[in-house]
């Protein structure tokens, strides 16, 4: 599944040690200490994916 998530990531950040960076930095924002890094870690990647444009367009309940 990650692997997907990655593929899917890299098409907006094509550049690997860019997107690398940005996973690493966003992850040690986003993480708390209650939750598993690895769920932290694949939330970053849906994010980047799915930009916030595209979650806007499409309506709040695809924010959810």
């Amino acid at each position: 599944m990650r692997s997907s998530l990655v593929y899917a990531a890299s098409r907006e950040i094509p550049n690997r040690f860019q997107l690398c960076q940005t996973i690493s930095k966003a992850a040690r924002v986003l993480h708390l200490a209650s939750n598993p890094t690895e769920g932290t870690i694949n939330r970053v990647l849906q994010n980047i994916s799915h930009p916030a444009s595209e979650l806007e367009a499409k309506g709040p309940e695809a924010a959810v």
